[in-house]
């Protein structure tokens, strides 16, 4: 899966915008903020398989060198649910 996105800072709201597209055609439009080494990104409204989702993905800047990271998901209005947790390190 590949994705092009385009990205953009709106100061007033002080949070990121996005755009987008899939190889696999399908879109989608996240929103995010920084908050010290927090990014935050929330995708709204999100139709796959004929349903609306929302997902949250949070990542915190550990070191140079590690990230954290936390998916959460809601179908169809459905409380959240932890889909993914995980860590990565940059190699030498």
């Amino acid at each position: 899966m590949e994705w092009t996105g385009i990205w953009g800072y709106n100061p007033e709201a002080k949070a990121y915008f996005g755009f987008r597209y899939y190889s696999d055609g399908w879109t989608d439009f996240p929103k995010g903020w920084l908050n010290g080494k927090t990014w935050t990104f929330v995708f709204e409204d999100e139709h796959r398989g004929g349903k609306a989702q929302r997902r949250q993905v949070t990542e915190v800047l550990e070191s140079p060198t590690v990230l954290t990271f936390q998916w959460d998901r809601s179908v169809e209005g459905a409380p959240w649910t932890t889909t993914a947790v995980g860590k990565c390190s940059k190699v030498k």
